[in-house]
């Protein structure tokens, strides 16, 4: 990418996961230069999805056009290469565990932090485990499933799960227009923030009108 509303702004991304990837790759469309954290053997998207062109899966290739990476070893050599591009980024985007970062020194003061999680890093269910099944459901989205022709064609089919990784790639658009929002922030105050995005949360939103009609 050599133009766009970003272009100047330096993102690391630590993702296992469809969310933060695509979060990354929302700013890698608007401009900002992506930097992708590989562990040694390779991202597990690179073998997770339909085929694409090569040896890469089609997933893969789509969410990380624009991108580079490089694979940082868990040694003293990578804990010194993380340092290193911490040190130069702007945004970090990340959903594991890694993102405090603890054993590979602290990020450095004025670098956005976006962490995106299945029940975000606060709250009764923060930290538990879920997969798009999980998150999908218990964000309310199969309440309304079947819907429309599929409803009059199958009345009486229970909740599914909707294709396509939806409440992965809703979760990734509001994570990266949060971090639009702190960038616009950090230019204008100097003072850098940390978002805190649950997948869940992310859903729940999108029936924000069908929870309304709801009573306690």
């Amino acid at each position: 990418m050599t133009e766009g509303a970003l272009l100047g702004w330096r993102v690391l991304e630590i993702a296992d996961g469809v969310a933060a990837t695509f979060c990354g790759k929302v700013l890698s469309d608007l401009g900002a230069e992506v930097v992708k954290v590989e562990p040694p053997g390779g991202h597990p998207l690179r073998m997770l999805g339909p085929a694409g062109p090569g040896t890469e899966r089609a997933r893969f290739t789509y969410l990380h056009t624009g991108k580079s990476s490089g694979v940082v070893s868990d040694d003293d050599a990578g804990t010194m290469l993380m340092r290193d591009l911490l040190a130069d980024a702007h945004v970090l985007v990340t959903d594991s565990d890694e993102a405090d970062l603890g054993h590979r020194g602290e990020p450095p003061e004025g670098l956005i932090r976006v962490s995106i999680r299945p029940f975000g890093l606060t709250g009764p269910s923060a930290g538990l485990p879920a997969h798009h099944l999980t998150v999908f459901h218990s964000g309310g989205e199969g309440s309304i499933l079947p819907s429309g022709p599929c409803y009059s064609m199958f009345p009486d089919r229970p909740p599914l799960q909707i294709g396509g990784g939806v409440a992965d790639y809703d979760a990734g658009w509001n994570a990266a227009v949060a971090v639009l929002a702190a960038m616009w922030g950090l230019a204008r105050t100097g003072h850098a923030r940390s978002i805190d995005v649950s997948m869940q949360e992310s859903q729940l939103t999108l029936n924000r009108t069908r929870l309304s009609r709801f009573n306690n």
